[in-house]
């Protein structure tokens, strides 16, 4: 259940992202286009009530031994995760304002002011990852620049694929969105190596982290980490078609539609969001050899291998 509210949240992201940068900053350049306001109010309710699902799924445990109101309690103000939970349902709250009472489309200062509380919300999702639980700052520094580069880039897919009106300048908008989607691919795949070498990293090992990576398929976290990696191949590849084929065809044939492959794209973004969030609540590699010292192999692995494998690995 978690795991569905989290990829709700990172498509929510996205969106809200992809709506602020395009009334604010890239209001000059973008298309016209336009986001239905019951769709931003119900992606910020979605960002602000969703992120608190963690913190609801301790509290549900807890409620176990304590009463609702004290579970409740402990969790939203003395756990990290209950805390910056509530404060991005705080800021939430203030973004749910802005949209409500204006309109974004004719209002830059108001969209801008939306956009820095969207970066705020961004730096409020690392703080609650792997790895800022692992490595600090560290951790989070590039846990956020990974998240950031993947929600400008979607979420501004999202608004041309979804959003926009088919008959736009598809020519003109490609000559500058694509140096944007490069820089945001190079900082999210920078950022993400650092992120995998924070969260896959063992310090028992002395091996590089790509094979640490390959060590970790034998965990839940690692065949996730793995799936996401296959997804973003095509992904990857529709970016390059859309960014550098299709512009070429598009400037000899101005009729050509792409609108229908950047929704490819933006549906292939959706299921990478899936699988980070089943990622997010998985356990990190660095406590992965319990695997091996319990002799219990995870679920893709053992039905790729278990025809092979000694018995004695595969009791549970």
């Amino acid at each position: 259940m978690v795991f569905i509210t989290e990829t709700l949240v990172y498509l929510s992201f996205s969106l809200l992202m992809g709506t602020m940068l395009g009334y604010s900053i890239l209001a000059e350049r973008m298309p016209s286009f336009h986001v239905p306001k019951r769709w931003l109010l119900l992606s910020t309710v979605g960002v602000g009530l969703l992120s608190l699902g963690p913190a609801l799924a301790i509290i549900i445990n807890f409620t176990e031994e304590m009463s609702i109101w004290s579970a409740g309690q402990l969790v939203l103000l003395k756990f990290q995760v209950g805390q910056v939970g509530l404060l991005i349902f705080l800021v939430s709250s203030l973004l749910f304002c802005i949209i409500y009472f204006y309109d974004l489309a004719k209002d830059r200062l108001q969209a801008f002011l939306g956009l820095v509380l969207v970066l705020l919300l961004v730096v409020g999702q690392g703080a609650v990852s792997h790895a800022f639980g692992l490595q600090g700052y560290w951790g989070l520094t590039v846990h956020t620049l990974h998240f950031l580069g993947v929600i400008v880039w979607i979420g501004l897919l999202f608004i041309f694929g979804w959003f926009t009106n088919e008959n736009a300048d598809w020519q003109s908008i490609l000559k500058w969105f694509t140096p944007i989607a490069v820089i945001c691919v190079i900082v999210l795949i920078a950022a993400g190596y650092f992120t995998m070498d924070i969260v896959i990293k063992n310090d028992q090992e002395t091996t590089t982290i790509f094979t640490q990576y390959g060590n970790s398929w034998l965990t839940d976290y690692g065949q996730a980490l793995l799936i996401k990696h296959l997804l973003t191949v095509p992904l990857l590849l529709y970016a390059l078609m859309n960014g550098f084929i299709y512009r070429y065809h598009l400037s000899k044939d101005p009729s050509h539609r792409l609108q229908p492959w950047i929704k490819t794209e933006s549906v292939l973004a959706l299921l990478v969001f899936a699988v980070t969030a089943f990622m997010g609540q998985q356990t990190p590699h660095t406590r992965g050899q319990t695997y091996l010292k319990r002799k219990v192999l995870p679920g893709c692995f053992r039905l790729c291998t278990e025809k092979r494998l000694p018995p004695k690995w595969l009791s549970t």
